[in-house]
């Protein structure tokens, strides 16, 4: 009888360390945004923000090329489908998703500075930009 007293909690103890460990049950920065990437539509920059998202799980911002006719705004998050955001709703859009930090990668020529006008300025931005992308990555 005292075996399977031990045998039956030794099970429960097992179950609810793998339940612990079990990539759903994990609820951390993966659900929520912590650092937000904005980048405009092109090879380089678009590159380096789908890795930083590989790696930190972390959404993306893809905003039009400047020489482009093209006035469409994606977020693009982790997992499921991008999602087109009208332009006049970028602001309240990113406060709806309240990022700790905005990353912004590239300079005036990748990112036009009517968007980085709109940002909220409560929240901290980080602008990275460099001639060498190699070197930037």
């Amino acid at each position: 009888m005292r075996n399977v007293k031990g045998l039956i909690i030794l099970a429960v103890m097992l179950a609810a360390f793998c339940v612990s460990a079990a990539p759903w049950a994990a609820t951390g920065p993966k659900r929520q945004v912590v650092t937000l990437v904005v980048t405009g539509n092109y090879k380089s920059p678009r590159l380096m923000a789908e890795l930083i998202q590989n790696e930190s799980r972390q959404p993306y911002l893809l905003l039009p090329a400047a020489e482009s006719d093209d006035s469409r705004i994606y977020y693009c998050p982790p997992k499921g489908n991008s999602v087109e955001i009208r332009e006049d709703k970028l602001n309240d859009f990113i406060r709806y998703i309240n990022p700790r930090r905005i990353v912004v990668l590239g300079d005036s020529s990748y990112v036009q500075t009517k968007y980085l006008d709109q940002f909220d300025r409560t929240i901290p931005l980080v602008q990275v930009y460099s001639v060498d992308w190699n070197r930037t990555a």
